[in-house]
């Protein structure tokens, strides 16, 4: 990846952070991804979008291609992919069919050119674990993008089935499993490879396991059956727990291990924070007096997800390709930590806090990418 391009990330991810704290400035805007009117702006989107789907998208396509730089799909999908948040942005759906159809076709592309049109492997025991997880993050990009411009679709055109059944914001949290994905077949990559029957036993039920309860999560989520979220959750954190320890266990030491381990952590401080929201809601539904304290989940949740354990992931996969010096990580983790668990959420509601948190970002964010 040349400057340019890291440059590029770099921008279009402290972009992304920043709009986090809309909420702050922009009325109307204090409840993360709470969308019910087309009629108003809602940059607290591109929160979600800049990170998950334009530069998480586009590493996972350069990641699969094996780039030294980006190809002209590449850069086409990251400009698609910009033209799309930009337009659902502001309201313009039909740019946003448009554009979302131009991004399923570069993605398939890449898909069938390395996987094949049918993912068999999924279901070949023979396939090594980490294969099957880089299959699943570029088909879980293509449906996500589908299921989102079925759902504008839906609810803005045809209105087959009530927009209140299928929130718009639902389909726009599953951009963030992509790269979720994509980062578990790093991990499952650096976990011991030797014939280990046993091991290998285990990273195929870790596979199907986190793939299976993510689905069935996600059906939960659309039907509202809390208790049935409470329980998923709650199992997506033993396997993460559980990964934590495969990787403990079987890896030997290797120059961005330090980073993989912080993120997993904060991966683990997400399903807390997901799993807190869903009590409130199912415990306490309709008592005004826990609506800040849900909301205050809400964003954090989303800074967890995607500037800790997302972000630390696309710094492996970037430096693990192409830089391979060794540099000091201690001090950088724990500015990292500083960052979202100090800064951020006090500055979720404190405009000062916001401030201050941005430039300790850019800082952290240089260090490490560029």
């Amino acid at each position: 990846m040349t400057i340019y391009e890291k440059l590029t990330i770099f921008f279009l991810t402290t972009l992304g952070f920043i709009f986090g704290f809309a909420g702050l400035v922009f009325p109307h805007q204090k409840d993360l991804l709470i969308w019910t009117s087309s009629s108003s702006f809602q940059a607290q989107r591109l929160h979600i979008f800049f990170f998950n789907l334009i530069v998480g998208g586009t590493v996972i396509l350069w990641f699969t291609n094996k780039e030294s730089k980006f190809s002209k799909n590449t850069w086409l999908y990251l400009t698609t992919s910009f033209i799309f948040s930009t337009s659902v942005f502001l309201n313009l759906y039909i740019i946003s069919l448009i554009s979302g159809i131009i991004l399923v076709f570069l993605v398939e592309r890449v898909r069938i050119h390395h996987f094949g049109f049918f993912p068999f492997s999924f279901f070949d025991y023979k396939v090594p674990v980490e294969k099957k997880f880089h299959l699943a993050s570029l088909l879980c990009l293509s449906i996500g993008l589908i299921l989102a411009e079925l759902t504008i679709l839906n609810n803005y055109y045809l209105k087959l089935i009530s927009p209140n059944i299928l929130p718009l914001n639902y389909f726009y949290l599953g951009f963030s499993f992509p790269l979720s994905l994509i980062i578990f077949s790093i991990i499952y990559d650096i976990i011991d490879q030797k014939d280990n029957p046993k091991l290998k036993l285990q990273k195929e039920v870790s596979f199907w396991f986190v793939n299976i309860g993510v689905i069935i999560f996600f059906i939960f989520i659309i039907l509202k059956m809390a208790i049935g979220e409470i329980f998923c959750a709650s199992l997506l954190i033993i396997y993460i727990l559980f990964t934590i320890y495969l990787f403990l266990k079987n890896t030997d030491y290797f120059i961005n291990k330090k980073f993989l381990i912080s993120g997993m952590f904060f991966l683990v401080l997400t399903s807390l924070t997901g799993l807190s929201m869903i009590c409130l809601q199912f415990f306490y539904p309709g008592i005004s007096k826990y609506q800040f304290l849900n909301n205050l989940l809400l964003q954090m949740h989303g800074y967890l997800a995607l500037y800790g354990w997302s972000l630390s992931g696309l710094i492996v996969i970037i430096r693990n390709l192409d830089i391979q010096q060794k540099y000091q990580s201690n001090k950088k983790i724990l500015i990292h930590w500083f960052l979202l668990i100090i800064l951020v959420p006090i500055g979720i509601l404190n405009l000062w806090f916001a401030i201050l948190a941005v430039p300790i970002f850019l800082i952290y964010f240089w260090s490490t990418l560029i």
